[in-house]
């Protein structure tokens, strides 16, 4: 994998993780030594912040259209072409989460 796969794979586990950090720091019983490492996690968000916005403005709106009749036409013409469908389907799934509101 790319390095930046490799970081939306730990991003994703670092959200996870602040939750967690999040959530202890609202149990006033213990004493929380957590706010380090949320501080931290929070850090590499922030880091990784202007990439992933990059990415996610080369999506429109209308692309989620496109890219299901691009996969209808696809599937019609070329139904036995599984590596390309599954691009289509990943794509499709982006563009469908940048249209939501």
């Amino acid at each position: 994998m790319s390095p930046r796969f490799d970081e939306v794979a730990r991003l994703n586990n670092l959200l996870g993780r602040r939750e967690a950090i999040v959530d202890r720091e609202k149990d006033t019983r213990t004493i929380n030594h957590g706010i380090v490492e949320r501080m931290e996690i929070d850090q590499d968000i922030r880091n990784a912040a202007p990439w992933l916005l990059e990415v996610a403005g080369c999506f429109q709106r209308g692309d989620a259209t496109l890219l299901r009749k691009l996969h209808y036409l696809l599937d019609t013409y070329h139904p036995d072409n599984d590596e390309d469908m599954e691009l289509i389907e990943r794509l499709l799934e982006a563009a469908k989460t940048m249209e939501e509101k």
